[in-house]
């Protein structure tokens, strides 16, 4: 059962004690082992005092992929830690959360190396949940991108396949600003300055 083997990561997570490593493998299996009821094995890691740590409990909670998840993951996106933001805001963005663009946004605008690097892996992050393949494994984006589409937001000369009849491709959205055009902008402003 997957709460048992929770159960046994937790255990040995707290006997790791000093290793970041093991402890950031451990959390990466609780990703893979946990379901949306049982994220409390994961969320009680966000206190942790490396930065590491809480970035990794962000990217195991990311793999649940539970819409309650927002909520936990929203104060995230102002976190000191440009990895946290940056993890906060792919998980976001993955759950159908367009607004976490912002944070992305500002981080590729940075002149912070680490705060811009954090970004640009973010982005890198994104770009890949933007293959259509990948959207349609994640059901909230699915619906965020729905809904863009149902509100009009469709290139008019758009015509999906039969075989992808379930949702617009990603790529002809119409640029907007809660999806291309803001990543786009920033992008572009990453790479002048």
């Amino acid at each position: 059962s997957g709460n048992a083997a929770l159960q046994v990561l937790d255990r040995m997570y707290v006997s790791a004690e000093a290793s970041e490593v093991v402890k950031s493998a451990i959390l990466a299996a609780m990703g893979e082992v946990c379901e949306p009821g049982n994220t409390q094995f994961i969320t009680r890691h966000f206190t942790e005092r490396g930065d590491r740590l809480v970035a990794n409990a962000i990217e195991a909670l990311d793999r649940v992929g539970a819409i309650e998840n927002t909520v936990l993951l929203d104060p995230f996106l102002s976190h000191p830690a440009p990895r946290v933001r940056a993890n906060a805001m792919v998980a976001l963005w993955r759950t159908g959360s367009l607004e976490s663009v912002a944070t992305l946004e500002d981080m590729l605008a940075s002149a912070d190396e680490a705060v811009l690097m954090a970004g640009l892996f973010a982005l890198s992050q994104v770009q890949s949940a933007l293959d259509w393949q990948e959207v349609k494994k994640r059901p909230m984006l699915l619906a965020a991108i729905q809904e863009q589409t149902s509100a009009g937001r469709v290139a008019p000369d758009h015509e999906a396949p039969a075989a992808e009849a379930a949702g617009p491709r990603v790529a002809e959205l119409e640029a907007t600003p809660d999806l291309t055009t803001a990543l786009e902008s920033a992008l572009v402003r990453a790479m002048v300055a």
